[in-house]
């Protein structure tokens, strides 16, 4: 497939994910057709995507540059291949990955926040100190409870519930005090308060 032919693409879901997708394709050049399931959904995903576009014109470009490109059982050579071009040519770095609950990122990446929610629950220590030990200990450039109030707690949830199902395993079981916080609307930075207070 000649990739300077498309044009257009069309994305299928306008929630966290799909207005990410949206974005960087029209920010690429491409016009984008974006579907949902409820006009609400697409407004609010128009909005933030508007938002991120003057946003990149004030401060540059947002980093992060990964794409997991998920290949399933059926997925042609063809298929395959265009998309991990197509990634390129936006810019971004693709990475091939088995169809799996969570594949790599989310697999690795939300047991720790949701590790980092159990030992805040537990008393071992407050966010603020579980935070600055994975920062200076493990240099990570932000920590665990500080990203996950940065993607959204109820994202993070949504994602352990995921996993603990599809894996049956209970290392994967949300942390009880996550599920208190999103069931009380303390979702982060988006709604002013997680593990941490935001001023909006």
């Amino acid at each position: 497939m000649n990739l300077d032919a498309v044009r257009t693409v069309a994305v299928v879901g306008a929630g966290t994910m799909g207005n990410g997708i949206a974005h960087v394709f029209a920010r690429c050049g491409y016009r984008v057709i974006l579907r949902d399931v409820e006009r609400r959904f697409l407004d609010r995903a128009l909005e933030t995507i508007s938002k991120n576009l003057d946003r990149e014109i004030k401060k540059g470009m947002p980093v992060m540059v990964l794409v997991e490109v998920i290949r399933a059982l059926q997925t042609s050579d063809t298929t395959f291949e265009t998309t991990m071009k197509l990634c390129e040519k936006l810019e971004k770095k693709p990475v091939a990955v088995a169809d799996s609950p969570g594949f790599v990122s989310n697999r690795v990446l939300m047991p720790l926040i949701n590790e980092a929610a159990f030992c805040v629950m537990e008393g071992v220590a407050a966010p603020e100190a579980v935070d600055a030990v994975m920062k200076l200990g493990m240099n990570h450039p932000m920590g665990p409870l500080e990203l996950a109030d940065f993607i959204g707690l109820d994202v993070c949830l949504d994602v352990m519930e995921v996993l603990f199902e599809g894996f049956g395993d209970p290392k994967f079981r949300p942390c009880p005090l996550l599920k208190k916080m999103v069931a009380a609307g303390w979702l982060g930075k988006k709604s002013g308060r997680g593990f941490y207070t935001y001023l909006r």
